[in-house]
């Protein structure tokens, strides 16, 4: 049983193997859980999840901790983050099945398994055996045999950019093993064993590439591939399924479906590796084009077209959360008579250094500045209401002040914006070109009253 001693720690060395930290909330505590766990090959440490361990749930450096569930799992994942604030170590869920729903809400508060009971011995010995094989490549714990894994994680650190995301798709927990040990030293493992956690994993994880099963019990590989295409979040991501399931007629099915390639296993290693790096090299090139198209080419900030779709995605989820979203546009006073007067290339130069300007304004990551077109800029700042949108606009017209560019044109001895500045609930407005709408009538009011101003506009 999992009943830690007066001094609230109890510790079982097996040996040098992967450190688990058993946490159980459950009443009463598992007994075949505790005793499956410390039959495997790793340390174990079990405390009850409660405030009198807070100290030992805080201080303790585990490789993956096994979180045994009351009926409110999510609750439990929450009292465990308010000790354990750092999130690099993996939690598996292990709580009584509360339906689809309940392990998807897991997976949103950042579990990295949710395990349903009641579950045969076999399925929770193989589940917690393949994070236990993770948890020695990832951190380098000694296995087995007494070989030391790569120490991926340090490399990560290191280059992150080098590490692309793999996720394995597999029923079989001895099928993921093989494949992390092909791929362990090149790759972050992530690693699924139903069709069901591999979509939650692929939503919130985003790889670069999975690595999928056909047959499994709950959800087949084709479903899954249907699901991931018809998402708009993992759509982009490539498939390869890697099956025992020979011949042309399986292998077009699949294709059509939308994956990439077909492996059949028994497999070549070598031939694995290698077509993993070809289509992760093909990915890299297509991303890389898919960012060049989203920047402006005069300015380097976003263009109109990345603007439209963060838009359209920042409107959604404002909608959802019910949080405002604020508009900025910002057009450049009597551009045309600085283009006519000093020339375009004095214009191109001028339009780069107010998007900088821009761009540096104090503004959040979650912020986005775009050049909307010709002389016009835009920023949409998500969670935002009117006042705190009209500072942003301020700060944005004194930056641009503050470089006191000379204005070769007419009557304006230095160069000068208007801003117009727009806030609205999504919930009260059904579309985004409505915050467009007002963000244009309040920049319209601050050039009829004289330009070199910011006006708002709220709903």
């Amino acid at each position: 049983m999992c009943h830690p001693p007066p001094a609230n720690l109890q510790v079982r060395e097996v040996r040098l193997s992967p450190f688990v930290l058993l946490v159980t909330a459950a009443e009463p505590p598992s007994a075949s859980l505790d005793a499956l766990l410390g039959s495997l090959d790793c340390r174990l440490f079990c405390l009850r999840l409660d405030a009198s361990n807070a100290g030992a749930l805080a201080s303790s450096c585990p490789d993956l901790i096994v979180l045994h569930a009351d009926a409110d799992p999510g609750a439990c994942l929450a009292r465990l983050r308010q000790w354990r604030r750092e999130t690099e170590v993996p939690v598996v869920l292990v709580c009584d099945d509360g339906g689809a729903q309940q392990r998807a809400a897991c997976w949103e508060s950042g579990a990295a398994d949710v395990i349903a009971l009641p579950a045969s011995a076999t399925e929770l010995r193989g589940r917690l055996a393949l994070h236990l094989a993770l948890a020695r490549v990832q951190h380098g714990a000694p296995g087995a045999g007494g070989r030391v894994a790569e120490p991926v994680i340090a490399r990560q650190a290191e280059s992150p950019a080098r590490q692309p995301k793999i996720l394995l798709v597999d029923d079989s927990p001895a099928n993921i093993h093989l494949l992390v040990e092909c791929l362990r030293g090149d790759y972050k493992i992530l690693a699924a064993t139903c069709g069901s956690d591999a979509l939650a994993i692929a939503q919130r994880e985003q790889p670069d590439l999975v690595l999928l099963d056909i047959v499994m019990p709950d959800m087949d590989g084709h479903e899954v591939v249907r699901r991931l295409k018809s998402d708009p979040r993992t759509e982009p991501i490539p498939v390869i399924f890697i099956t025992g399931m020979a011949g042309v007629d399986h292998e077009m099915a699949g294709l059509e479906l939308g994956a990439i390639d077909y492996i059949v296993k028994p497999f070549s290693v070598p031939l694995v590796q290698r077509r993993l790096r070809t289509h992760l090299d093909q990915k890299r090139y297509r991303d890389q084009l898919q960012r060049q198209s989203m920047l402006d080419a005069m300015t380097g900030i976003p263009n109109r077209r990345c603007f439209d779709q963060a838009l359209e995605q920042a409107w959604s989820q404002a909608a959802a959360s019910g949080a405002p979203i604020a508009l900025v546009m910002i057009d450049i006073d009597h551009f045309k008579a600085y283009n006519d007067h000093g020339g375009h290339p004095a214009g191109d130069a001028c339009l780069r250094r107010v998007a900088s300007a821009l761009s540096m304004a104090g503004l959040r990551s979650a912020d986005l500045v775009a050049r909307y077109g010709g002389e016009e800029f835009a920023c949409i700042l998500p969670d935002t209401d009117i006042e705190q949108a009209c500072i942003v606009a301020a700060r944005m017209h004194a930056a641009v002040s503050a470089m006191q560019i000379p204005h070769p044109g007419p009557g304006q001895p230095h160069l000068s914006l208007s801003l117009g500045v727009a806030c609205l609930y999504p919930g009260r407005a059904e579309r985004a070109e409505a915050l467009l709408d007002a963000a244009d009538r309040a920049l319209y009011k601050a050039k009829q009253a004289g330009r070199n101003r910011v006006r708002s506009h709220a709903a």
